[in-house]
């Protein structure tokens, strides 16, 4: 269903109105269910397929009255001084032109209220998929490291006096933890400016509107209370996350010379977790670095090679067992039409943990949220790569089961 956010921007304000191409989406029937069946989704396009055609239905209809009752219009406009108000044909024509409104208005209603059920619909549709992403997943870069044993990072942690873990909500990095934390994020975003990106200091909040215009990214968001007169749910994410960035750039326009847009933000990131069980591995705060790059829809590949690289060769410092896997179809978010994922190994848990990834997201974000390139073309959309690339809490797991030192 649509949400309440974007049901009642239709209905009552135009906060923002999601652009779908229904017909171009619709058109390619057995490539979408394709895509829906590797993705091992549970999406009824037949539905929607029915939904869309009662709707054209619909507008049919609408556009017969609209017709009728502008012919009944000229007709009583014509008799206007030709006869009297009491006449039996101008009375018939009075009328019709009343039962034809009546009818306009109840068709019209009732082509909104579709139009906005098959919108929602139509925003749980999958992204296309990118030409490298497979049905399993692929590892495409591997740098292995021999660890010192199987101890747990927290119980190491605590021996060395660097780590104060008191629940996954609630831990303190100490001593040389702490120093680790400000180098690698200083490190990485020396970097990030190096190849051409601008930092950006984002909110840790996002509105209700812009969580629904994002639906199908892989950000868990936490709603705060919100007082009774409030239009809106406002929901933290930490400013190192993708939601600040399209809370910034929804309903803007890019100029062509200004592309690719690249940006980065380092900060918190929360995320919420039922049951958190691996220690900082799956920590549900920690400091992080997000990028997000906006390019037209002919240059995102070009864009992701020299970024990949860079990463790797950041990985590669910190002398840990790590790897880069092309994830499957069926591991990716909605959104996502491609997921780069950098993987640390634990010797303690004997398992890969997402340490940070890419994620190209076409242009289905820039259409939900109005994200715009300039030109004469008000449909010349962007897309969207973005990726929280490093968080420093698995990173500092992993070096101190690997190294037991840090």
């Amino acid at each position: 269903m649509l949400s309440k956010t974007f049901s009642r921007s239709l209905k009552s304000y135009t906060v923002l109105k999601p652009f779908i191409d229904f017909e171009a989406r619709l058109c390619k029937i057995s490539e979408l269910k394709s895509n829906i069946r590797r993705r091992k989704l549970n999406v009824n396009v037949d539905e929607i397929v029915g939904f869309h055609s009662n709707l054209k239905k619909l507008e049919d209809v609408k556009i017969s009255l609209e017709e009728s009752r502008e012919q009944i219009r000229i007709r009583l406009s014509r008799m206007e001084h030709l006869m009297s108000d009491d006449s039996e044909e101008k009375r018939k024509l009075k009328i019709s032109a009343k039962m034809t409104r009546e009818d306009y208005k109840q068709i019209k209603s009732s082509a909104l209220d579709l139009e906005q059920n098959l919108i929602g619909l139509m925003m749980g549709l999958p992204d296309d998929l990118h030409p490298k992403t497979g049905d399993v997943d692929e590892v495409i870069h591997e740098t292995k490291v021999a660890s010192g044993g199987t101890e747990s990072h927290l119980d190491i942690g605590k021996r060395l006096d660097v780590l104060d873990f008191r629940s996954h909500w609630g831990y303190f990095l100490l001593g040389k933890a702490a120093a680790l934390e400000l180098e690698s994020v200083a490190n990485l975003s020396k970097q990030l400016k190096n190849d051409g990106f601008v930092g950006f200091s984002n909110p840790d909040f996002s509105k209700e509107i812009v969580v629904d215009g994002s639906e199908g990214v892989n950000s868990s968001v936490l709603p705060l209370t919100k007082f009774e007169d409030d239009q809106d749910t406002t929901f933290i994410t930490g400013g190192a996350s993708l939601l600040p960035f399209l809370s910034y750039f929804t309903k803007s326009v890019v100029q062509v010379e200004d592309l690719p847009l690249k940006c980065y933000s380092t900060g918190r990131q929360y995320s919420y977790k039922q049951q958190p069980r691996f220690g900082l591995y799956d920590a549900p705060q920690t400091n992080a670095c997000q990028i997000f790059v906006l390019s037209s829809p002919s240059d995102q590949d070009g864009q992701l090679p020299n970024l990949m690289s860079m990463l790797t060769h950041f990985y590669e410092s910190f002398g840990v067992h790590f790897r880069v896997v092309v994830k499957s179809a069926s591991s990716l978010c909605v959104a996502e039409s491609l997921r780069v994922s950098f993987e640390l190994f634990s010797p303690h848990f004997n398992q890969f943990f997402e340490c940070g990834h890419i994620s190209m997201y076409g242009t289905n974000l820039s259409k939900n949220l109005n994200i715009h390139c300039g030109g004469g073309n008000t449909n010349n959309f962007l897309s969207i790569m973005s990726g929280t690339v490093f968080r420093v809490a698995p990173l500092l797991a992993c070096a101190l089961e690997t190294k037991h030192s840090l």
